[in-house]
């Protein structure tokens, strides 16, 4: 992809980024959805991922071992590039970006 083609990828991910960040900003100030990005929010730390990995383990017995594995396998492998990735592209939140998100 050449630099020019690449700037313009660049540019229109972040006005589509801009426009479901406003949308999804909007919804956060009814008690409903604010809630519902609560959850997920917490949902993706981690915690949850554990708790299903033992659960695979404990209710599948032996032969979940192998499946379990790959789980974990596979969520280190997305953490480790999760990490590295943000070392490299790193970019400001958004409603730092742009005056039109704010921090509710």
């Amino acid at each position: 992809m050449k630099a020019g083609t690449l700037s313009t990828f660049v540019a229109r991910v972040d006005a589509a980024e801009l426009g479901i960040c406003r949308t999804v900003n909007g919804l956060s100030g009814r008690p409903h959805a604010r809630r519902m990005f609560q959850l997920v929010s917490r949902l993706g730390d981690g915690a949850l991922w554990y708790a299903l990995l033992l659960a695979l383990l404990l209710l599948g017995g032996r032969a979940a071992l192998r499946p379990a594995l790959v789980m974990a396998l596979v969520g280190l492998i997305g953490v480790v590039l999760y990490r590295l990735l943000k070392q490299i592209f790193v970019r400001e939140r958004p409603f730092i970006t742009h005056s039109a998100i704010s921090l509710q």
